[in-house]
């Protein structure tokens, strides 16, 4: 098995009104979320949102400079599933080209705002390919109230008319036919520390690739200081709850790892690579095709 930790990075206001401004409070997170990194010692894939990278250049060089990989998120925090294949292009690239002038690293990962690549929008893989992304994280594979459908748990390959991508899903713990969804945001603020370390040993006992996913207001309580006006007393309480113990269960979840927590880059070079060598060797690639289902994104 191995942990792949990763950071959607934007304000958190951008997930309920598109195209607010970007504030200080997102460059403030996202330096206390390198500091818990960097004391847990685990580096992690930073899906960096455009906007965001484009305000605080050196906040994106400070995350590569530390060892960590930056991919986008998109320029707006638009869902894709809302977008013209048009627009998702130019969403795409204007990202990449920024992202990738700062860290001088290739730009070839991507996740969707809220997991918004849905059954009936297989034309963003062809976009993606187009603009050379090589792999996709935007499958939350369960169905829940705003996002995700069930699809596979595990990474697998998307082969379209022009290439291949890869997908690598966010974890779900699996009990019989029952999917719980443990794979980041408001699932891992609500379970107690206790009941968390016990799923996350079950989830970290598969042999295959678990992806764990956070954002950088996750760790901060106070982060919803001077939004009175901007967002209802429900939302802030709802979204305050177990903000507290984020950072517990971070570190929780990489010392369950045993040291084998690696980025989305380092594990899709390092599945790719066993996916030629089986083919090299006539064995059959360990990575199924993609199976899509109903729609879902409305």
């Amino acid at each position: 098995m191995a942990l792949v930790l990763t950071c959607d990075v934007e304000d958190w206001l951008q997930a309920y009104t598109q195209n607010c401004p970007v504030t200080r409070r997102v460059y403030n997170n996202v330096e206390n979320t390198l500091e818990l990194l960097e004391s847990a010692g685990v580096h992690a894939t930073f899906f960096v949102q455009g906007m965001v990278a484009e305000k605080y250049p050196d906040l994106v060089r400070e995350m590569s400079d530390r060892g960590h990989d930056v991919q986008t998120h998109g320029y707006s925090h638009k869902k894709v599933c809302t977008l013209s294949p048009a627009q998702f292009k130019d969403e795409l690239l204007r990202c990449k080209d920024i992202i990738g002038s700062v860290t001088g690293k290739p730009v070839i990962g991507f996740r969707a705002p809220a997991f918004s690549i849905g059954p009936d929008d297989t034309w963003a893989y062809d976009v993606l390919l187009e603009c050379g992304f090589e792999y996709d994280s935007s499958l939350f594979p369960l169905k829940t109230r705003r996002y995700g459908f069930r699809g596979n748990t595990q990474p697998f390959s998307i082969n379209r008319g022009d290439g291949v991508l890869f997908e690598f899903p966010v974890a779900v713990a699996e009990c019989s036919f029952v999917r719980l969804p443990v794979g980041g945001g408001g699932y891992m603020r609500y379970l107690p520390l206790a009941v968390w370390k016990a799923i996350w040993k079950r989830v970290l006992s598969k042999e295959t690739v678990r992806v764990l996913y956070f954002h950088p207001y996750d760790i901060n309580p106070e982060d919803f200081s001077g939004m009175e006006e901007q967002v209802t007393w429900f939302i802030r309480f709802t979204q305050k709850i177990g903000r507290s113990t984020v950072k517990d269960k971070i570190r929780a979840v990489s010392e369950l790892a045993g040291g084998n927590t690696m980025t989305m880059t380092q594990s899709y070079l390092s599945l790719t690579n066993q996916a030629r060598t089986d083919i090299d060797t006539q064995k059959p690639n360990t990575l199924p095709s993609a199976e899509m289902g109903t729609r879902w994104c409305t």
